[in-house]
């Protein structure tokens, strides 16, 4: 289970790596967890400040000292997430992966419609930091150049159940979960998500249970 995060704001700084780390307390030798946190920067304190990234089996919750805190980090940037994606196939190869995007999200936004310092998204935006957008085109190349076959991918994020995103994907995933409405911060109970799978649920199954 592979989360990718982008805070945005001090309370998804919180609440995103609080979700990512439970989903890390449940782990055992089956199933295992890798994370990538980049916080917002809008408060103080390591929980808002740096980019931190952690494996996570057995349910010990261990930072990856080499990789650092890193502040400019540039989360949207499709060449990042394809590294962490390869990065995290390294650490626990020969597995089934499931990718999880966990941000703010938006809907389909003309040019005219943003702010001057944004670079206008050519598709809906799956991730974003500040003024900086991974759109889902850029999602859907990042994957291809993963080199990594996703059995699903699940969006903790806004507004990302849509066809375009579907297509963007095609051929990079077995299963999506997303929706295209506003979601809470909270969207998924990862903990119970990596109980479902260490029972020998199939992942589709486990992602039916996690959306009821």
């Amino acid at each position: 289970l592979m989360f990718y995060m982008s805070g945005g704001d001090p309370e998804h700084d919180i609440l995103l790596m609080e979700s990512a780390r439970q989903a890390a307390e449940a782990t055992g030798d089956d199933v295992a967890v890798t994370i990538l946190m980049k916080a917002s920067g809008k408060g103080e304190g390591e929980a808002h400040n740096g980019t931190c990234r952690y494996t996570a089996q057995d349910g010990v919750l261990t930072q990856d000292t080499e990789f650092g805190s890193v502040d400019d980090f540039a989360v949207t940037d499709p060449a990042c997430l394809s590294e962490f994606i390869r990065w995290s196939a390294e650490k626990y190869p020969n597995r089934h992966y499931i990718l999880v995007i966990g941000g703010h999200g938006s809907h389909f936004s003309p040019y005219n419609d943003l702010k001057e310092q944004e670079t206008p998204p050519s598709t809906r935006a799956t991730l974003y930091d500040s003024y900086h957008r991974m759109t889902s085109a850029q999602l859907g190349d990042a994957l291809r150049q993963s080199g990594q076959h996703m059995d699903a991918v699940i969006f903790n994020s806004c507004e990302q159940g849509n066809i375009e995103l579907l297509a963007e994907l095609e051929g990079t995933a077995d299963l999506m979960l997303g929706s295209p409405f506003v979601i809470p911060d909270l969207a998924y109970d990862y903990t119970s998500l990596v109980n479902d799978l260490r029972q020998g649920r199939s992942v589709e199954e486990t992602l039916t249970l996690t959306d009821r």
